[in-house]
């Protein structure tokens, strides 16, 4: 196989939107029927109502040995998983890492953020909108698009035709012209989303945010 060519052996998901996850699933196992997906929280129960008995949709918990914090705010947030994004499955010394800590090497990231343009639209006070920031999401995002060398990350529904267009062509496997691509709309997401949330704050009050939050100025 040639080197820029990446067959996806692992993946994680992990989607506020679940739109198109079925017919994604369905394709990526038509694609690699061996293929382990890694998943927590409403986006493994919906994964294992739309595929119930694949064995090979794992809990995200069991895998990370880590329970995921109330209120969701701690997840995907984890060695185990961002080292399964960032190692360099060339290099000797994370290869031992790798095996010494059960890392699973990740090839496809699926996930798109909690919607915070949308919440803040709807006038959401600042409690409300410190809420929907996404701190896992966007990490995952970024240490994905970081690896495009070898990991793919979709942050809309709208790529999830075109990807597995390119692993039917490509038998089970993503090119680095797509994987750069999809890097170069994952920096664009949370460019955006960085954005949105610095001009909410931006015009946000001291008082304001202060009585939102409960605290004495």
């Amino acid at each position: 196989m040639p080197t820029n060519l990446v067959p996806i052996r692992n993946a994680l998901f992990s989607v506020y939107d679940k739109d198109g996850l079925e017919p994604l699933t369905r394709g990526l196992y038509e694609v690699n029927p061996d293929l382990t997906i890694l998943s927590t929280g409403g986006t493994l129960g919906k994964l294992r109502s739309l595929f119930p008995g694949n064995e090979r949709i794992l809990d995200l918990e069991v895998y990370t040995g880590a329970p995921q914090s109330p209120d969701h705010l701690v997840v995907t947030l984890h060695p185990k998983v961002h080292a399964g994004l960032l190692m360099d499955w060339e290099n000797p010394k994370h290869i031992a890492y790798s095996v010494r800590n059960g890392v699973y090497p990740i090839d496809l990231v699926v996930n798109n953020l909690y919607p915070f343009e949308e919440v803040v639209a709807s006038g959401a006070n600042p409690r409300e909108a410190r809420d929907k920031i996404d701190i896992g999401g966007v990490t995952l995002i970024r240490a994905a698009a970081k690896n495009a060398k070898r990991v793919a990350i979709l942050t809309d529904p709208s790529q999830y035709d075109p990807l597995l267009g390119e692993l039917r062509a490509q038998d089970g496997a993503t090119t680095f012209a797509l994987r750069r691509q999809l890097r170069n709309a994952a920096f664009k997401r949370t460019s955006e989303y960085d954005a949105a949330i610095d001009r909410f704050y931006d015009q946000l009050g001291l008082e304001e945010e202060a009585a939102a939050l409960g605290i004495d100025v």
